[in-house]
């Protein structure tokens, strides 16, 4: 950018976006240092309260009880109780055969992992400054998550709307794909977050408690009105929250 004088004034034209530096010399854009894209569209977004904000604390974590006592199939993949911790693996697919089914199975059995997830905070934040703060999960072992991979922060919509099997329950759809719902442990989440009162060994207590908390702080139950929701950190990346 060239930073034209008004030849009549002898001044710089500041109407170009350019100051003087201490030396009497035309300089392009004042004192401002060049922002990365992640800022400027953080920036371009206009606050909106009360908001919900997700910041990640960076810490991963093994489930060390099980959710589920009996082996049970959920989506495509089949959670197992082994020896106390809660494991997984992906489902074999099935063709009706009970014997070959029940081979296959076997087989993929063979793969399983522990459930693992990441740690977080969901913050509920008013326009005079105040917050109210949660304990949050998240799903670990490659599934997906919502959020800025460099951990900068991300704005998105969330909208007070249920699970299509879940249409009793008031929870809360990020941009009509991730829900934030109820869950004591990550095995119960495969992309979704759940709030908690309480951090266990294994997850979060009073997970419906606090989710009924963050609907009310959000002014209550609406169903499809939306809000902010401002995403920091990603997965192992710690997010920084500036109130």
């Amino acid at each position: 950018m060239i930073c034209p004088t008004n030849k009549e004034r002898g001044t710089v034209d500041e109407s170009r976006g350019c100051s003087v530096d201490n030396r009497g010399l035309a300089k392009p854009g004042g004192d401002s240092v060049k922002k990365q894209p992640a800022e400027l569209e953080a920036e371009a977004v206009k606050k909106t309260f009360p908001r919900l904000v997700l910041v990640r604390t960076g810490e991963e974590f093994s489930q060390l009880e099980c959710g589920d006592s009996k082996k049970v199939d959920r989506s495509w993949y089949t959670y197992v109780c082994v020896s106390g911790t809660q494991h997984y693996y992906q489902s074999a697919k099935k063709d009706g055969d009970k014997e070959k089914d029940a081979a296959k199975d076997r087989v993929a059995e063979q793969g399983k992992k522990i459930v693992r997830g990441y740690r977080g905070k969901l913050i509920i934040e008013e326009s005079d400054g105040s917050w109210v703060e949660y304990h949050s999960i998240e799903r670990a072992n490659t599934f997906t998550h919502i959020g800025d991979r460099s951990g900068q922060s991300k704005i998105y919509t969330i909208t007070m709307r249920p699970r299509a099997h879940q249409l009793g329950k008031q929870e809360l759809i990020i941009e009509g794909a991730v829900f934030i719902h109820a869950a004591p442990y990550p095995s119960w989440l495969e992309g979704c977050v759940a709030p908690g009162m309480k951090v266990t060994r294994s997850g979060v207590s009073e997970s419906p408690e606090a989710l009924s908390n963050i609907i009310s702080g959000l002014g209550g139950w609406d169903p499809e009105k939306t809000f902010q929701l401002e995403v920091v950190g990603y997965k192992t990346t710690a997010g920084i929250y500036k109130r």
